[in-house]
């Protein structure tokens, strides 16, 4: 039995306002509401019979906790307004300021060496930030997305040399944009504590279950990963309702609305060809990051109401508004219930390659879908149950030609 809101309407998803667990529960058609240390009462007796949880869990900022994270950047010298944490909020930069370094390396877009970096150099580096009490590193290399050697060179000498250190690469967790890739790593080294406290709460709770945890731009993802990685769980409930939406009525082109909490605005998802609408920028905790990025548009739910059935020719989806807070609090749960049952393991990369005036080779295919594969199984995906991947290539402005970034997703089954 998988635990969500199903056809049985037995179930839960749960959303993480500050730094409380909170989620809701439909247990033989009763909403109620739960934290992990009531949930198995609440569901008992069926908890031994659950085999797997599927939940979607969001950061928020009170989550981040940067008392043993360091940064390393490897890149020729910049101007401090450039640097690591530039344009970060000033009360949450200050704690990890005195732990960022930065190392001559990493490399050019379109691949080529600024500098090797020195052995000795990054050695005295990584000592250094460890005599200063860090345990956990995100690195972010320039040119990482066309080439990661230099980040996982850094990463293999880190953990020679920090025993049990955790290290968090810029080139797996974040997407086009140093600075952005950059902060998506920072944050995510900055949540791994408090995924680790989630996933062990949940644990407790459903001691004979898998747990899996939704990502924020739709399917889900294993516990251990999530640990790793907390940062694809960033609007993670908004991720699993959009694909519930796109599941319970089968669409391919429309456009879906969302009531914001004061009801007064409405958020619009554009969803083509059964996917929603990307945008390449997002923010978390005051900080851009690359990740989890819809294209949205805000608009007064009162222009909603005129609009009928439709908007800019597209039909409209309403996750309809209601009176009620927690009735209305039980349509989006059960809209992302229906998303998060009905999910697969995803998995996702950007790389940026030259070279390939004539499009992609079969041999880079096979190169992505090779990387995807391995993440996906990593991530909570049966080997054998993988599916195909969608890969999507597009020239980069100001660049020679033959220049490409390439995005790709691959699903598969779960284990």
């Amino acid at each position: 039995m998988i635990l969500s809101i199903a056809a049985d309407e037995r179930g839960f998803v749960s959303i993480l306002p500050g730094t409380q667990l909170r989620a809701a529960a439909v247990v033989e058609g009763h909403h109620q509401k739960w934290n992990p240390q009531n949930l198995a009462q609440i569901l008992n007796p069926e908890t031994e019979g659950i085999s797997e949880v599927r939940i979607a869990i969001e950061p928020q900022a009170g989550d981040l906790d940067f008392s043993d994270v360091s940064v390393i950047r490897l890149s020729p010298a910049s101007s401090p307004a450039l640097g690591p944490l530039s344009g970060w909020p000033r009360a949450l930069a200050e704690p990890i300021r005195s732990r960022v370094r930065v190392a001559n390396g990493g490399t050019r877009l379109l691949g080529a060496r600024h500098a090797f970096s020195s052995h000795d150099e990054l050695i005295k580096v990584i000592d250094d930030l460890f005599q200063a009490g860090s345990r956990v590193f995100a690195v972010a290399a320039t040119g990482a997305l066309s080439d990661a050697e230099p980040e996982e060179r850094l990463a293999m000498l880190i953990r020679e040399r920090v025993p049990n250190a955790i290290v968090v690469l810029s080139a797996e967790i974040g997407g086009v944009g140093l600075r952005e890739r950059e902060n998506c790593a920072i944050l995510n080294a900055g949540l791994v504590r408090w995924a680790a406290a989630r996933t062990s709460e949940l644990s407790k709770a459903f001691p004979h279950a898998e747990i899996y945890i939704g990502r924020g731009s739709g399917g889900m993802v294993s516990a251990d990963y999530f640990e790793r990685f907390p940062m694809v769980a960033l609007k993670s409930a908004n991720g699993a309702i959009l694909s519930g939406v796109i599941e319970q009525h089968s669409l391919q082109a429309a456009v879906v609305a969302i009531p914001q909490g004061d009801r007064e605005f409405a958020s619009l998802y554009f969803v083509n060809g059964g996917q929603v609408a990307r945008e390449e920028l997002n923010v978390f905790a005051g900080v851009c990051v690359n990740l989890n990025a819809f294209r949205t548009l805000q608009v007064p739910v009162d222009k909603l109401d005129g609009a009928g059935a439709e908007w800019d020719g597209l039909p409209l989806i309403r996750l309809e508004d209601a009176q009620e807070t927690d009735a209305d609090e039980y349509l989006r749960l059960r809209a992302a219930a229906h998303g998060l049952v009905n999910a697969c393991v995803r998995t996702e990369l950007t790389r940026i390659v030259y070279g390939f005036e004539n499009g992609i080779t079969g041999s880079l295919t096979q190169s992505i879908t090779d990387d995807l594969s391995g993440r996906a199984i990593t991530a909570g995906a049966h080997p054998l149950r993988l599916g195909v991947p969608r890969i999507e290539a597009a020239p980069m402005a100001y660049l020679p030609e033959g220049s490409l970034i390439v995005r790709a997703v691959l699903s598969g089954e779960n284990r």
